[in-house]
């Protein structure tokens, strides 16, 4: 089994669904539309389709499938930026201070980075 934090794309991938992105394939398409569906191998399905050809030619298309292995990248909405995987409950938080030097080893290096910080 994966490590969790492998996953983390995928997962982002799977609760963008429903929103608009964009994807852009290997070979330089762009895709803007709707994602109905995605697959944990990021093979996707997206509605309402505006297609861009590597010319920078635009079209409508209603429907799309495309593979995960030739997706170059996604483009997500902003507000999955705020998703709950991004909060890890399980980390052991060590130093004195919180915030700058939260995670710092040493209680005197927090203490200075809390003096700079604040």
């Amino acid at each position: 089994m994966a490590h969790p934090e492998f996953k983390a794309p995928v997962i982002l991938l799977h609760e963008a669904d429903g929103f608009i992105v964009t994807v852009e394939t290997k070979s330089g398409e762009l895709y803007r539309g709707v994602l109905e569906g995605s697959e944990d191998t990021m093979n996707c399905q997206m509605k309402d389709v505006t297609y861009t050809n590597p010319d920078g030619v635009d079209s409508h298309i209603d429907s799309v499938y495309i593979r995960g292995s030739n997706i170059r990248f996604f483009v997500l909405p902003d507000m999955l930026a705020n998703s709950p995987m991004f909060i890890n409950n399980n980390r052991a938080v060590k130093g004195l201070a919180n915030g700058f030097a939260g995670n710092l080893r040493d209680k005197k290096d927090a203490q200075k980075m809390r003096i700079l910080y604040n």
